[in-house]
């Protein structure tokens, strides 16, 4: 998750024309902010927060916002005035340094400045230089496109419009290195350096000159305050679009050298619409001389400068999927899938089940995902913390209304930990590592531990199973002795109920263990995802019908006709749900006289 500030309102809306699917959350003190979804990359969650003028307001409302939300960086997206010539307006300025220059002592007629400054983070930096160079963000192609400047922006709570106030004497002679001023930048800043270095950058959008006379006025009459805060949002939009686009590379495809022993490379980069990134490179003190062009995932870039150690994002998923559908992993979660029963999110992102569930026992918030299995459910909230409930109800929904039952005891994650992937009984912590709080699910069963390495994403089966997939992109799996994985890189992996079936980088789908009912024999051609259950697993293709395999009961394997957006995630069932693309559920096999809901879920 991604935290984005800005100051005024023109500035707020300019970045929420870039976002979807947004819904308010209020923070405990009363602030309320927007949570939502990146329009260009639905992978990104992004939280809209608006804090005011002023550095006090800046700090107090940053702080609050990363206390609440722990994001991986935080964006301040907005306007500031020009200090130089040379730049124009509506030019975008990423900082990478943020002063706080009115620090300072007054002995007698002498002024005595005390700077503070913080330099952005350097891998944050570093793909903000990279988003420029490659163009890969919206907009960046036009004509009319606006320059973008990595330079350092000061701060202090006075709107400056003058060249020979006491102000300006001081940036020029204290901090003549910084090409803008404006007004928040270094409360962002300080808030975020003391909530654990928390990585921030300011983009800014240049409305005016804060050169004196009635040059600004002039400025702003002529709507270029707008203009910039509409430049620095797509800026921004791009930043945060390459901070979540995730790729494993692709079976088949090379990946050209970013450095060699035998000299140093250089090189320029360029993307085109795809949002793959082509790097033409060329050996300074070496044996070659011939330019060597490589095609890589933008993503991969970004792992090899280290983003995934924020905890952020995996190299597990395609980021060349058309953005308008949903990637295989973006589904994972929104739909499971156990036996006779299922959950699903609505669109507000509070959590249904039906079937043999007992919806009276859901539990109240909202959801960024959720699973189910043996009669336990487990939902992940937007914050990174988790919880489980009782999902296994005494009636379905077509049957008489529920009467309240001695609720039965369900292990539950710690308090304090926080997730980035859940399944019922284990989860994915921000580091990677893989927590399992239901013992039955650890390593050797009771007396066991949690499986070794760094995951994306895990999901257990009915039974005993548990299968991951690690950040290399390879499956491991415990629990069964009968699974073991096959070799490869994949994106996704389901369980059922004595076989697992993944879906793989090259988009193929490969099954293994039990295979008694033809349930591991997956049929060729590409997929965006896989369900494994009880004896059948089902595909979702990449034209968005579903395909079927093994000899489930009651028609498990004949799905419905037409397209789907989200196929449910199976943990050894014996039917079958997927989503149509306005949310309504549809179920197949042996589901004997369970309602699916009328409800309209969410499907990205």
């Amino acid at each position: 998750m991604i935290v984005i500030l800005t100051a005024l309102e023109i500035e707020y809306l300019a970045v929420k024309k870039h976002l979807r699917n947004l819904r308010w959350h209020q923070l405990p003190a009363g602030t309320y902010v927007e949570i939502g979804r990146l329009k260009d990359e639905p992978q990104a969650q992004v939280v809209l927060a608006a804090i005011g003028m002023g550095t006090a307001n800046a700090a107090a409302l940053t702080e609050r916002v990363i206390a609440e939300f722990a994001p991986a960086a935080v964006l301040f997206v907005g306007i500031a005035g020009g200090m130089r010539d040379w730049l124009a307006l509506g030019d975008v300025v990423v900082a990478n340094r943020i002063y706080a220059y009115q620090g300072g002592r007054i002995d007698q007629d002498r002024y005595q400045a005390r700077p503070r400054a913080w330099d952005t983070n350097h891998r944050l930096l570093e793909l903000a230089r990279l988003v420029h160079r490659s163009q890969a963000w919206p907009g960046a192609k036009k004509k009319t496109a606006p320059s973008i400047h990595f330079e350092p922006v000061a701060a202090g709570d006075v709107v400056l419009n003058s060249v020979t106030a006491p102000e300006s004497d001081r940036l020029r002679l204290h901090y003549n290195d910084a090409v803008a001023v404006e007004t928040e930048s270094s409360g962002v800043a300080l808030a975020a350096h003391l909530s654990e270095s928390t990585p921030v950058v300011a983009i800014r959008g240049i409305g005016d000159h804060a050169g004196g006379g009635e040059g600004k006025f002039a400025e702003d009459a002529a709507g270029w305050q707008p203009t910039a805060a509409a430049n620095a949002a797509a800026f921004a939009a791009g930043l945060v679009a390459a901070a979540y686009r995730q790729a494993a590379p692709r079976q088949g495809q090379g990946q050209g050298p970013i450095v060699d022993n035998s000299g140093a490379y250089i090189g320029m980069v360029d993307a085109g619409d795809s949002g793959k990134v082509k790097i033409t490179q060329r050996v300074i003190n070496g044996v070659r001389s011939n330019p060597v062009p490589a095609i890589i995932v933008f993503a991969v870039v970004i792992a090899l400068l280290g983003w995934g150690t924020w905890g952020l994002v995996s190299p597990t998923a395609a980021d060349d999927q058309d953005s308008s559908s949903t990637t295989a992993a973006g589904t994972v979660g929104l739909l499971s899938v156990s036996d006779k029963s299922a959950c699903g999110l609505r669109t507000d992102h509070t959590a249904i089940c039906w079937g043999q569930s007992a919806e009276y026992l859901r539990p109240e918030g909202q959801f960024t995902s959720v699973a189910t299995r043996n009669g336990i459910a487990c939902g992940l909230r937007e914050d990174g913390t988790a919880t489980c409930w009782d999902s296994d109800g005494a009636h379905t929904t077509t049957g008489p209304s529920p009467t309240p039952r001695e609720e039965k005891e369900i292990p539950q994650p710690g308090p304090r930990a926080r997730f980035t992937a859940v399944t019922a009984g284990c989860g994915v912590l921000r580091d990677g590592k893989v927590t399992c709080w239901d013992e039955d699910k650890k390593v050797n069963g009771d007396d066991g531990t949690d499986p070794t390495g760094t995951f994306s994403m895990v999901t257990a089966s009915m039974y005993d199973a548990v299968c991951g997939v690690r950040t290399d992109a390879t499956i491991h799996c415990w629990g069964d002795d009968d699974l073991k994985p096959p070799s490869g890189t994949f994106r996704t992996v389901s369980v059922g109920g004595h076989h697992a079936c993944g879906l793989r980088t090259d988009d193929s789908v490969t099954c293994w263990g039990r295979n008694d009912r033809g349930q591991t024999v997956a049929p060729k051609g590409t997929f965006r995802a896989v369900s494994a259950g009880e004896e059948h697993s089902c595909g979702l293709r990449t034209d968005n019908t579903i395909a079927c395999w093994g000899k489930g009961n009651e028609g498990a394997t004949t799905p419905p006709d037409g397209t789907f957006a989200v196929l449910g995630q199976n943990t050894g069932g014996e039917y079958s749900c997927a989503l149509r693309e306005d949310g309504r559920a549809e179920c197949w096999g042996q589901s004997g006289d369970i309602d699916v809901p009328a409800d309209r879920l969410l499907v990205r």
